[in-house]
């Protein structure tokens, strides 16, 4: 099962980090906006293949592919060469939305998104 999907600019399709997923309980994960890049691609992928619930905010939205180019007077171009989309389609850029949406107060001493994804987690390990 393919991860991660990274398409070039000329639309060329290339499936990275396929392996099955082997392990059968129920995962919840916590996404806000300070999930990026490979931390996106592994939460979508999760969810993407029904293995995960997502809980929090949206994600940030890393979804391309870049290549730092040096020059030669020391400075260097930052080039955008692919996108990220996840198995079934769904692109990373613009950040990925949690299946619950819950945000996390810090002005008070709980973790409500913490604490919504043990709920979750109980009520799933009930229902088996």
């Amino acid at each position: 099962m393919p991860v991660v999907k990274i398409k070039t600019p000329d639309n060329e399709t290339i499936h990275k980090a396929n392996y099955a997923i082997d392990f059968d309980k129920p995962v919840v994960v916590i996404i806000n906006g300070g999930s990026a890049s490979a931390a996106e691609i592994v939460s979508g992928a999760l969810r993407d293949y029904d293995r995960a619930t997502l809980v929090g905010n949206k994600s940030y939205g890393k979804g391309t592919v870049q290549n730092i180019i040096p020059l030669r007077d020391l400075s260097a171009v930052k080039l955008t060469v692919a996108r990220y989309y996840l198995p079934f389609g769904e692109t990373v850029d613009g950040g990925i939305e949690p299946d619950i949406s819950i945000k996390d107060d810090p002005n008070t001493p709980i973790d409500e998104q913490l604490e919504k994804a043990i709920e979750v987690i109980k009520s799933k390990m009930n229902q088996e």
